[in-house]
């Protein structure tokens, strides 16, 4: 429910009833019901009022607003007139029941919270999208957009029939190679007037008018033709922009009007205005007076009427002349009056001619002139013509602004100067008008050398003058008056050629050509990023990349530059572009310098040939005078290229990889988006074998394959629902044992039935309260959050090993007693009743659940979500995720369709989706959401629209209903309104043409969406008598029944109807009602005549005969089911081959992959070709989709949900990938037990150990050991002592185990990660380490051809060596400083601190004064920081952060490890960190943590303060810099005659250099001479 319909559409419900107000038009419908409405108006005593809401309307109100919630205060607009307006003289108007509720509506918007009103769709954008009988997706877009006519949608599709071909070679990795563009031209034509004439999305025309384009676009092709289709409505504004400037400088051009002689015309209209009005008050006050003497003439016949005739005659002779000065006196008055009309329309047209002289001619006509002369129209409007590349249209924009700007500049009579932006070449044309003058002397301009380089002649320059340039020079200055030297004046001239040259389209786009073509990228890494990026980082292989070239990464490696860029903003590595000079040298060229890479360009473009005028023009000219000459304009090229264009060039490159990187992770997270949302709703599957994972893995697919027989079930399913069972949902918020734990238990409907929660508290009673919530409710299905970790794992084997066996044996034992107790009852009734136990047992079925772990991402998401506040507002945040997590498990795609039904702040829809894990790069995509939540939209789009939604389940259960959102031509306003109104008046629907003819939805999105809802009862589920199987070979037509009657269809007698099961399928409305393509196909199938038989038999006995056919099919052709097993339909053109036994002989047959049934004879073609002849259209495809749907109705092909997969489910439930946890890595572990394995026969001591993270490993006896050992003569308890800390290297990860294998031997501690990193190559150590390698992604990434592995390999070699003698260093000098203390310490000290082997990029064991000048040396700040070990204890850390630079602040960590009974280990960190801060009570569980946790938001903090340097309110300097510069603002503003009492009070936010951590606001009183006018208020930095 929306606010319009509870709070406006109130009085809708009475207006066919009740009149309410003075209706203009006394059209006023009544019928027999106000007795009745009045009844349930009085019903609810606060609000009896006549058109005041009803009793649900408030409930409804409040459920959207809140329990407080007053009708009375939005209901009460003007109170004293609240049914009236006011004319134009303030007349008082009845408002019309529309009227008043627009006026109600207006009311309510201001009322309430813009964030709210947008979440219920109440603002007028959403009430003009739902009226508007078009696809609410595409009002969204191109608003306004006029439809393009037959001529430019041609021309569109030629444009993108180019893209599109290469989209699809590049899709088809360049296989296919014999398309050409012209090829697709009509049916991208097709496409686009589907879209844009007939308001098709693009569900509806990849599913239902495939016959009208080619078989090689598929629905991403059609997505990407709809993505261009926007792209050109913003090309057309871009040329629409340019051709407007153009007609107002042609306009400008062409000006005749003489506005001084309009001033002159207005002047002598006014003069005549004034004449006009002074004759009509003349004859004004001449008729007044001869009305006062018609008075007095009545008034005398009146008082004669006893006199004489003659008298009398007198009497009415002097009146009929009054009468007629009168009658002759306001005819001239009228004249006058129509002379003064004629005059006030004059004087508008002057005016209108004289105030919009800018808008008619926006520029000067000289000035129009000057950049028609500079600007050649023409030759830009045919370029314009043929460019479809935005980049090249805002060239041409961006150079004809340049040349505007320059003419206005040089304008000396020009009065917007001051409005012109002064840069350098603004200012310099202003200072030197004429400038162009000069540069006409002696080169071509801009246009005509750009128009030379693209058709690849020499233009004819201007001769070459006869003076000598300085002379030249020289004497323009003395001729033009110009205040300015030879050297200034020289410059000037070239920054004008320069930035003119530097902006012309040709010259720009032909210099990027070369540009990308010639240009290398190289990266390397800083000393920060030596530091970090490890061979096992994820950067490895992007930090030593050499000379890579720019045209790969705009065309293979697309999202390559992106990843670069985000690594150096992180002061990781450094990119460097460089253009390599790889072409022939230039000796034949006359260059006065090396221009170095420049010569590319000159060479490749052929600048200065195409610059330099001939050598004969003049045999007169001297020879120095013109090689001076030529060494300007030589000069001006290679500055130009140098200054100029290539610094441009730089940047436009840089954005173009951006975007075009940006580009590629979008459509990258779309698919994996598009992955995500495949999976359908839970249900238990067969297990298959591992030869047919491997060939699922081989082949490339995501999901291993399904058994046949599960096929056979998903098959003989449809069109049924997909299996929906009872669930109980278990979610450990926050995860670990430390949260508490919360139930909820949905039915099949997903209706919520029970929930609790179990309270950390009391956690040890966790089994029986939830084998006491499985005896109450049963589930089906038990799934557990993986957001617990190692809990969840825990819990998951808790419940299916122990509770769920107890349970069923509870249930058994319960079921005898009631059993014998029944018994007993029926006893003494009857002994003939009595029943078997086991008859009666197996009545009820044996109990069963199947415990899955499913990720939680969405369910955390729902939890924080404003959602989960909306939907259960009195339950904990845990219950209400735990719900939803039993909800995903029922219908997954359900959960991410509601996820967009939520806006933020800015008011936009689906923000919550960005919180999914969809790309390991999504975080570069800051600042452009709103294009990857466009992405994501058509993904859920393709997703629901491929399963149809039951548009009556959608009404009923809101959980599902935003689905419907998603349906072809809805939107989430039209989705809501249908809901709303199918609820209102239908309450079911009970035949497609229902929302038609009840006028739900308007005939547009009609067609869109109808063929993607399903009809269906849930109460009858008619489909089991339709789909019923049918054994008997006899004719079996139902028996003869009524016609049913829509208008006389009721929800309550719905059993009693007879649902169309085409309703139920995938088949159009428009192939059985409009036309009558499905009937006619079912009836040649059976051979029947369709005019003797009613169509709904017809169908109902071929669904009947299909349905048998498949059974048959699938109980005797399980190869035939197999060709299903990757859940892909397969081709029904095609054949496969099977194996018959037949009398001990084997038997190969070719059988075709189409169902062998009553639709199999059938000769569509010949169908399809009567149909063309009919005028009926293109139908081929559609009819045989139509013979398909027929045998499978809305087959769901979705990969059932299952539980995580070992290697994902050890990801999720560690955090830790491939790149945090590897072989290679030290870690420190605790000893916690032993074991006793036996290999081969031989005796293995193990000992079990936990890392850092929680995790079990195990280290064998030969793993402590480098030589060979005698198993009996070493004990490892003796080595490995219980409770006690140790570091180890880990060379195994057992991900399906959760377990690891380590070793403690000397040499493998002692190895570099680079040769653990080798060992991927070493074909020795294959054996060993294979396992792991094998199934890394580390192992399987590719690494760019143009990284030097050997070299970073190197450096990391040499950057660790020299680490590890640093700390060898100072280990040494520890030891000789402490050889007398305790020789039994088992560790070292350096200036007090325990030295500690912790691995992170950010420790370092220094004492403060090493970190300080570590972050002081690596010209680090602003919130670097370095961790390191403290002098107060063992058990501590300290934190030196870097609060500014050469500010930095020590923040003390004691560590606590609940494992060890508080004993550190020098090898790991505690589990437990705590800040010695006394706002900051709760533990850290690692460094990480404190620094995303803690450090991070300061420096947020930070960042966000500085930034009022932007505002000139943040002062770096000392206090008394900032005290001096307060006192010279409060002088300023005195000097500019401001008094001390009118200015505002200076101040500034500083740093505080004697408190690190802190910042001071400081401000002066405006009495300066005061003790202490400064005043100083400290505040801290806080995480919170």
């Amino acid at each position: 429910t929306i606010i319009s319909r509870v709070m406006i559409n109130k009085f809708k419900e009475f207006d066919d009833d009740i009149d309410i107000g003075n209706e203009d038009d006394g059209n006023d419908q009544r019928n027999n019901k106000p007795k009745k409405i009045r009844q349930q108006l009085n019903d609810y005593s606060d609000y009896n009022q006549l058109d005041g809401p009803s009793f649900e309307q408030i409930q409804d109100a409040r459920d959207i607003f809140g329990d407080a919630f007053d009708f009375d205060e939005f209901d009460d607009v003007d109170d004293d007139n609240e049914n009236e307006m006011y004319d134009e003289e303030e007349r008082p108007i009845k408002l019309t029941l529309k009227q008043r509720e627009e006026k109600i509506f207006n009311s309510l918007r201001l009322k309430f919270d813009r964030n709210q009103l947008v979440n219920n769709f109440c603002t007028s954008k959403d009430d003009e999208i739902r009226t508007i009988d078009r696809p609410e997706r595409y009002q969204n877009i191109l608003i306004g957009r006029n439809i393009p006519d037959d001529n430019e949608r041609s021309i569109e599709a030629e444009w993108i029939s180019q893209l599109l071909v290469n989209k699809i070679k590049e899709s088809n990795d360049n296989t296919i190679n014999d398309l050409q563009p012209t090829d697709f031209k009509s049916s991208i034509e097709n496409i686009l007037k589907f879209i844009q004439v007939d308001n098709y999305e693009i569900p509806f025309i990849a599913t239902y008018r495939k016959d009208h384009f080619r078989q090689e676009i598929n629905r991403n092709h059609l997505w990407y033709i709809y993505s261009l289709d926007e792209k050109w409505e913003k090309i057309f504004a871009l040329k629409y922009r340019l051709y407007s400037l153009i007609d107002d400088i042609t306009l400008s051009a062409k000006a005749e009007l003489n506005f001084d002689l309009l001033e002159y015309e207005k002047n002598d209209i006014i003069n005549e205005k004034r004449q006009l009005i002074d004759h009509i008050q003349r004859l004004n006050n001449e008729i007044n007076s001869l009305k006062q003497l018609e008075e007095n003439a009545l008034e005398v016949i009146d008082n004669n009427q006893f006199e004489s005739d003659d008298v009398k005659e007198l009497d009415r002779e002097r009146l009929l002349k009054l009468q007629e000065s009168i009658a002759v006196t306001q005819i001239e008055i009228t004249n006058f009056k129509s002379k003064l009309s004629d005059n006030s329309t004059k004087m508008n047209e002057i005016n209108e001619k004289i105030n919009n002289k800018k808008y008619l001619y926006k520029y000067n006509k000289e000035i129009a002139n000057q950049i028609i002369k500079l600007f050649p129209y023409d030759r830009y409007i045919n370029l314009s013509k043929s460019c479809y590349n935005e980049y090249e249209l805002r060239s041409i924009l961006k150079y004809l602004d340049t040349i505007i700007k320059g003419c206005l500049c040089a304008d000396k009579q020009n009065n917007t100067k001051t409005s012109i932006s002064k840069d350098k070449y603004s200012k310099y044309l202003t200072l030197i008008p004429n400038l162009h003058d000069f540069i006409h002397l002696f080169c071509i301009n801009s246009s005509d050398f750009g128009d030379a380089l693209r058709h690849g002649f020499k233009c004819d320059p201007p001769i070459t003058p006869s003076l000598d340039v300085s002379l030249m020079i020289e004497s323009f200055i003395l001729d033009n008056h110009i205040i300015i030297d030879e050297k200034s004046f020289s410059y000037a001239l070239e920054v004008v050629v320069c930035t003119e040259l530097a902006n012309e389209p040709t010259i720009r786009k032909e210099s990027m050509e070369v540009y990308k073509q010639f240009s290398y990228l190289s990266t390397r890494p800083t000393a920060k990023g030596k530091s970090t990026i490890n061979p096992f980082s994820e950067l490895f292989g992007l930090h030593y990349i050499n000379n890579k070239p720019i045209n790969d990464l705009l065309l293979y490696d697309k999202s390559l530059y992106i990843k670069l860029y985000e690594a150096q903003s992180q002061g990781l590595i450094t990119i460097t572009i460089t253009t390599l000079p790889k072409i022939p040298s230039m000796n034949d060229l006359s260059i006065s310098e090396n221009p170095s890479s420049y010569e590319i360009y000159i060479n490749q473009l052929k600048l200065l040939q195409l610059y330099q005028p001939s050598t004969l023009q003049s045999d007169e000219l001297d020879e120095q005078i013109r090689i001076n000459w030529d060494k300007l304009r030589e000069k001006l090229i290679i500055s130009m290229l140098k200054k100029y264009l290539i610094p441009q060039l730089e940047m436009d490159l840089h954005r173009e990889l951006l975007r075009v990187g940006r580009e590629t992770i979008i459509e990258e997270a779309s698919e994996n988006f598009a992955h995500l949302i495949s999976y359908g709703p839970f249900r238990p599957l067969r297990l298959v074998s591992e030869e047919d994972k491997l060939e699922a893995k081989r082949l490339n697919y995501k999901n291993p394959p399904l058994h046949h027989e599960d096929i056979k079930d998903l098959l003989l399913s449809t069109p049924k629902l997909p299996f929906y069972g009872s669930v109980m949902g278990i979610y450990i918020s926050n995860g670990g044992n430390k949260s508490p734990i919360c139930f909820g238990f949905v039915d099949k409907n997903g209706l919520l039935r029970g929930y609790d929660l179990l309270p950390n508290r009391v956690i040890n009673q966790k089994k029986d309260k939830i084998k006491q919530f499985l005896l109450d409710y049963k589930p089906q299905v038990i799934v557990i959050n993986s957001g617990g970790g190692l809990f969840s794992k825990s819990l998951a084997m808790l419940i299916e090993k122990e509770i769920i066996p107890e349970v069923i044996k509870e249930i058994e034992i319960k079921k005898k007693i009631s059993f014998r107790e029944k018994q007993l009852a029926l006893m003494n009734i009857d002994s003939n009743h009595m029943n078997n136990d086991d008859d009666d047992l197996q009545d009820d079925g044996e109990y069963k659940a199947h415990v899955l772990i499913l990720k939680d991402d969405v369910s955390q998401i729902f939890e924080h979500s404003p959602r989960a506040k909306k939907m259960f507002p009195d339950l904990q945040p845990g219950i209400a995720a735990a719900v939803c997590l039993a909800r995903f498990t029922q219908e997954p795609l359900a959960e991410f369709c509601n996820m967009f039904w939520s806006a933020d702040a800015t008011e936009t829809f689906g923000y919550e989706l960005l919180f999914l894990d969809i790309h390991p790069n999504k975080s570069l995509l800051r600042g452009i959401r709103q294009p990857l939540l466009k992405a994501l939209e058509r993904k859920l789009v393709d997703a629901v629209n491929d399963i149809g939604v039951d548009i009556n389940q959608m009404v009923s259960y809101d959980h599902l209903s935003g689905m419907l959102a998603f349906i072809s031509g809805f939107g989430l306003r039209k989705a809501d309104a249908l809901r709303n109104a199918i609820r209102s008046t239908l309450k079911f629907v009970g035949n497609r043409k229902d929302l038609l003819t009840n006028k739900l939805v308007g005939s547009v999105v009609y067609n869109n969406s109808i063929g993607f809802l399903r009809i269906r009862d849930e109460n009858y589920d008619l489909d089991d008598s339709i789909y019923n199987v049918n054994t008997n070979e006899e004719d079996n037509m139902i028996d003869d029944e009524d016609d049913y009657n829509d208008n006389e269809y009721h929800h309550e007698n719905s059993h009693k109807r007879l649902l169309n099961p085409l309703d139920n399928t995938r088949i159009h409305p428009e192939c059985y009602v409009t036309h009558d393509f499905t009937i006619k196909i079912c009836a040649d199938a059976l051979e029947v005549d369709i005019t003797k038989l009613k169509s709904e038999k017809i169908i109902k006995k071929l669904i009947q005969n299909v349905r048998n056919d498949l059974i048959k099919r699938c109980n005797k052709h399980i190869k035939w089911l197999n060709l299903w097993k990757y859940l892909q339909r397969p081709s029904f053109n095609s054949t496969y081959t099977e194996e018959f036994h037949k009398n001990n002989e084997i038997i190969v047959k070719n059988l075709s992959t189409e169902l062998n049934d009553s639709l199999f004879l059938l000769e569509l073609d010949e169908y399809a070709d009567d149909l063309m002849k009919l005028n009926k259209g293109k139908r081929r495809l559609q009819l045989e989709d139509i013979k398909e749907e027929l045998r499978y109705p809305f087959l769901d092909l979705r990969y059932p949900l299952q539980s995580i997969e070992p290697n994902d489910f050890f990801t999720i439930i560690t955090n830790e990938t491939d790149y945090s946890l590897h072989i290679g890595l030290k870690v420190g572990v605790i000893v916690q037990s032993y074991i006793d394995d036996y290999i081969n026969n031989s005796h293995v001591q193990k000992a079990i150990v936990r890392i850092d993270n929680g995790l079990r490993g195990v280290i064998s006896i030969y793993e402590l050991f480098d030589e060979k050992i005698n198993t009996y003569d070493v004990n490892i308890k003796e080595k490995l002592i219980i409770g006690q800390s140790y570091q180890a290297v880990i060379i195994n990860i057992k991900k399906d185990r959760l377990s690891l294998e380590l070793s403690m031997k000397p040499s493998l501690l002692e190895k570099k990660e680079e040769y653990w990193y080798r060992t991927k190559y070493d074909s020795s150590s294959y054996s060993k380490y294979t396992s792991w390698w094998m199934n890394s992604i580390i192992y399987n990434k590719k690494l760019d051809k143009y990284f030097i592995e050997d070299e970073a390999l190197a450096i990391y070699t040499e950057y660790e060596s020299n680490l590890n003698k640093l700390t060898s260093s100072l280990l040494s000098n520890s030891n000789n400083s402490n050889q007398n203390k305790n020789p039994n310490t088992d560790y070292s000290n350096v200036h007090g601190r325990l030295l500690r082997n912790i691995y992170h990029p950010l420790f370092a064991n220094v004492d403060y004064k090493e970190a300080e000048s570590r972050l002081e040396k690596d010209n680090k700040g602003d919130g670097d920081v370095v961790i390191r070990p403290s002098s107060k204890g063992p058990n501590r850390l300290t934190i030196t952060w870097a609060f500014q630079k050469k500010f930095y602040k020590h923040i003390d960590i004691v560590e606590k490890d609940s494992r060890t009974n508080n004993k550190i280990n020098v090898n790991s960190i505690g589990n437990e960190l705590y800040i010695q801060e006394p706002d900051l009570p709760d533990p850290y569980s690692d460094l990480d943590e404190i620094y995303s946790g803690y450090i991070e938001p300061m420096n947020d903090y930070i960042l966000a303060i500085t930034k009022l340097n932007e505002s000139k309110h943040f002062h770096r300097g000392s206090p008394d810099e900032v005290e001096q510069t307060m006192r010279n603002q409060i002088l300023s503003e005195e000097k500019k005659g401001i008094p001390r009492e009118k200015q505002r009070i200076p101040w500034f936010i500083r740093f505080e250099p004697n408190k690190p951590g802190y910042f001071a606001i400081t401000w002066m009183s405006l009495n300066i001479n005061t003790t202490k006018p400064v005043k100083t208020e400290l505040f801290v930095i806080r995480p919170y």
